[in-house]
């Protein structure tokens, strides 16, 4: 697992940078999997964020008991591509 402020700082560099919407997506194996969705605002609390996130992918683990690997995208308005990723693995 990650430490919470390595992943508050990356979504403090992603609102600097004017990205608006966060993707998570976890893999097993060759499985892709979206995961959810969330807004990402200059304002946003990036600690209660990262919290959430990380939460979240404790849940997700929940339900398979393999190592699987997150990955969350930045995107910009109007992007269809993304800026940036932030990538981690749970071991179970």
């Amino acid at each position: 697992m990650i430490p919470r402020s390595i992943l508050e700082d990356w979504l403090r560099a992603q609102a600097k940078a004017g990205c608006t919407q966060l993707v998570m997506q976890r893999r097993v194996d060759i499985d892709a999997r979206y995961v959810r969705r969330w807004r990402l605002r200059p304002k946003t609390d990036v600690a209660a964020l990262a919290q959430k996130v990380l939460v979240r992918s404790l849940d997700e683990t929940l339900c398979r008991p393999v190592t699987q690997i997150f990955g969350l995208f930045a995107f910009a308005p109007g992007e269809r591509i993304w800026r940036d990723r932030f990538t981690w693995r749970i071991d179970r």
